[in-house]
């Protein structure tokens, strides 16, 4: 039987599935406290892109990264 991910093995892959970003959000949905996503932005592991998303360190510009970038972006509304 295998063991379920740890929530930071959870959030490595979901950074590899979306080009290197993520919602806060959707790190929480997987564990990550709120304090824990700080203080990994704090420590450098994690880079705050935009109002609610965070990098995992500093991912290259790539079109694909850029696209994914806007993709979660807030709305308004």
């Amino acid at each position: 039987m295998r063991t379920p991910p740890t929530p930071d093995a959870a959030a490595i892959a979901l950074f590899n599935r979306q080009h290197g970003y993520a919602r806060v959000a959707e790190l929480e949905k997987l564990g990550l406290s709120n304090s824990q996503i700080a203080h990994r932005v704090s420590k450098g592991l994690y880079t705050r892109v935009a109002r609610g998303i965070v990098a995992l360190g500093s991912p290259a510009p790539t079109p694909p990264a850029r696209t994914m970038r806007c993709v979660l972006r807030p709305r308004p509304g």
